[in-house]
């Protein structure tokens, strides 16, 4: 689940890899849910460096 947790936080590697990956080592299950969850803590830490900058209405 480890090396999960990076994948969630990664998302530059393309289709072709994400396929290969989830082929040679597939994923634990539930592992859709807590994706989010994963994503969570990024976005948090986002928020608490970049503050007022990261609110919906900064965004392009």
């Amino acid at each position: 689940m480890g090396f999960q947790l990076g994948l969630a936080a990664e998302n530059g590697f393309g289709r072709d890899f994400y396929a290969a990956y989830r082929e040679s080592h597939p994923l634990d299950p539930g592992y859709s849910s807590r994706k989010h969850l994963y994503n969570l803590y990024h976005i948090l830490n986002h928020a608490n460096i970049f503050g007022a900058a990261m609110s919906p209405r900064h965004r392009a």
